[in-house]
């Protein structure tokens, strides 16, 4: 959700992305290449 902050989650919702993110870190550390991606035309409104 990084950079999209006028997107409200719920504590449930914020919990799992924040689980996500260390594992996705965790992977990275591994030397696993991680990227950030958003769909073409990606659009939250």
């Amino acid at each position: 959700m990084e950079g999209w902050h006028e997107v409200s989650v719920t504590s449930e919702t914020q919990v799992g992305i924040v689980a996500i993110e260390a594992t996705v870190n965790e992977f990275a550390q591994a030397g696993v290449p991680v990227e950030h991606w958003i769909p073409e035309h990606f659009d939250l409104k």
